[in-house]
């Protein structure tokens, strides 16, 4: 099936495959963002690498200036030596407390500042991109996983992109520095001391890139199931545990949410017992390897080959090397690794974005829908199947129909959430996709079904959102909250119980969306079943008020009460996808058609 949603799925489906291309291009992307914090980590980091070194020197050379110490001679050097060795030790301490790759120091405070000051900006840059990515691809659940995945990857502070991908790379770096100096020591002292220290570490590449993968291949199988725990849990702890209560579910979601906690729980324990099976066996590679050469350094040290001093100073070497190799091969892997949470994080930030350009929408006149078409991506069937439809500048259409029928997502084409599939929708005589998609959101009044629920806001404030372009204006603000029938609350109370304030009931919620759009004042009104929440007498009144100052704006509203459809100048019948009805109350119900079925059926509500 090809169309115009094609492209868009091809988009969603293209999966870049791992690569070291984009690893090197999220280090970018992270290093640019944080210019300043990156470049001082970087740079401690090399300069760790020369201060272990330096120590194993200085230690070499203070035990061969006291061995060879006689009475009556000075003892300045050697106290200069270890008082030197002691603040360049007290230095790398302190830079590794900071650094805090595997201490708790006091300082590692401070790490927790550069991470999240870097989650900061790195999620500061995510959701400007996501602003300007098109609704239309959220709709599918694929893509709001990868979003979430590359969030949790991103925003997990010291345990995402920080810590695997750029505290890794800063490893690596500083870690060649020192492996190259103090291997080129150890090559003085003896050539096979150093070639068994180099190579006892690089069964670690390789442990530490099986570990890496499987974590990644875990967390990307277990998403859903990650999610379905949190929902239960989110179930169990908000307001509709009172439902629950009442209705005896506590112990049915209790059982639902620890099912799957439990399934999560067993695969998690494999996915550790594999891990850990991996570790062990690197572990006891390095530390063989480590004694052995431990060993062979005091053989040199017997033959005569290596002097005393230079015996500390080699064991001393010995072990930071050691220690340092396995450090950088470690890093080499789990850098490496992220392959896939790279690609996976341009996958969404190479996105195609809406971007603020095209014909301007302007004062609305007239919509035609000629052929139009729409199937969700990813999908086969046409939600909508060949609407013909126009709408000119100041009528007042209301669209029914039974659910599923095609009434909101062809809203959603109107307000430019989504786009055609196949067929023709133009305004203003300009076809949709030619038109400024920002301007269109700028040029109407939306509320749509389930309409955001603001906290942390007031009352007033949240009727502000509905046009922040403007300077806030308390008069109409005022008239707003009228208009919707808010009543019942102080205009300045927090919203919120989470942070002292209160919360709204169902109703309120949606007449406060309400006087969001009456706020925004636009020429152009959508209303998708905004009152679903109010009583039938409410919702009639609420959209008589519309009608009544809307006066020569075109307001188009969805129902399923053909009592408030009724105020309309037209109704609009969906079925099946398609038009089957339009007409004046009176025409339609004349016709006996599909209105006049619906009239009756909800007639005989009222009639007993």
């Amino acid at each position: 099936m090809i169309d115009r949603t094609t492209r868009l799925e091809q988009n969603i489906e293209h999966e870049n495959k791992p690569s070291i291309k984009h690893l090197f291009r999220l280090w970018v992307f992270v290093f640019s963002s944080t210019k300043v914090i990156s470049s001082i980590y970087l740079g401690l980091f090399i300069v760790l690498s020369f201060l272990r070194p330096t120590l194993a020197f200085l230690w070499g050379k203070y035990i061969t200036t006291v061995k060879g110490y006689t009475k009556g001679h000075n003892l300045l050097p050697a106290v200069f030596l270890l008082i030197g060795y002691f603040i360049i030790s007290f230095a790398a301490d302190l830079i590794e407390s900071y650094m805090a790759a595997n201490g708790d120091g006091d300082l590692e405070q401070l790490d927790l500042v550069q991470a999240n000051r870097q989650q900061e900006l790195m999620h500061s840059k995510m959701f400007k991109k996501l602003s300007r990515v098109s609704s239309e691809y959220f709709e599918i659940a694929k893509l709001n996983d990868e979003t979430e995945q590359v969030f949790n990857f991103a925003g997990d502070g010291w345990g995402g992109v920080n810590r695997q991908v750029m505290l890794n790379s800063y490893i690596v770096i500083a870690k060649i520095v020192s492996v190259l100096s103090i291997a080129a020591s150890l090559f003085v002292f003896n050539p096979w001391l150093c070639l068994i220290v180099l190579i006892a570490p690089l069964p670690t590449l390789w442990t530490t890139t099986i570990g890496e993968k499987l974590r990644f291949k875990f967390v990307r199988k277990n998403t859903k199931l990650v999610r379905r725990i949190d929902y239960f849990q989110s179930l169990m702890l908000s307001s509709a545990s009172k439902e629950m209560k009442t209705l005896g579910l506590y112990d049915f979601f209790y059982n639902k949410w620890k099912t799957h906690a439990d399934e999560y729980t067993m695969k998690e324990k494999k996915l550790i017992r594999n891990q850990t099976a991996i570790e062990m066996a690197n572990s006891f590679l390095v530390n063989s390897a480590n004694v052995g050469s431990m060993v062979f350094a005091i053989t040199l040290f017997t033959t005569g080959q290596l002097s005393l001093g230079e015996l500390g100073a080699a064991i001393s070497l010995v072990g930071t090397l050691m220690n340092d190799s396995s450090q950088l091969l470690s890093s080499i892997a789990s850098f490496l690794s992220k392959k896939n949470n790279a690609a996976q994080f341009f996958d969404l930030m190479d996105l195609p974005e809406q971007k603020d350009e095209g014909k301007a929408m302007g004062t609305f006149d007239v919509l035609r829908a000629k052929g139009l078409k729409y199937r969700y991506p990813l999908t086969g069937r046409y939600v909508l199947n060949g609407i013909d439809l126009t709408i000119k500048k100041g009528e007042k259409v209301a669209f029914v129909g039974e659910n599923g029928e095609g009434k909101t997502t062809f809203v959603k084409l109107i307000t430019g959430l989504i786009q055609p599939s196949d067929g023709e929708l133009t305004i203003n005589g300009t076809s949709a996709g030619e038109l400024n998609p920002i301007d269109r959101y700028r040029n109407q009044s939306t509320v749509m079904q389930n309409p955001s629920r603001y906290f942390t806001f007031t009352v007033r404030d949240n009727v502000y959102l509905g046009d922040t372009m403007r300077a806030r204006d308390e008069g109409a603000i005022d008239a707003a909250l009228k208009f919707a029938g808010f009543e019942g609350q102080d205009g300045d109370e927090m919203l919120g119980k989470d942070i002292g304030g209160i919360d709204l009931s169902g109703g309120q919620w949606q007449k406060l969306a309400i006087a969001r759009a009456a706020y925004r004042n636009r020429d152009f009104i959508i209303l998708d079943e905004p009152t679903s929440n109010l009583d039938p007498l409410a919702e009639a009144e609420v959209f008589q008020k519309y009608i009544e100052l809307a006066e020569d704006k075109t307001v188009i509203f969805v129902t399923h009460r053909i009592s408030v459809a009724a105020l309309a100048d037209r109704i609009v019948v969906f079925k099946g996808g398609k038009v089957l009805q339009d007409g004046t109350h009176e025409e339609l119900i004349a016709q006996d058609g599909e209105y006049s079925r619906l009239y009756k059926e909800q007639a005989k509500w009222y009639n007993r």
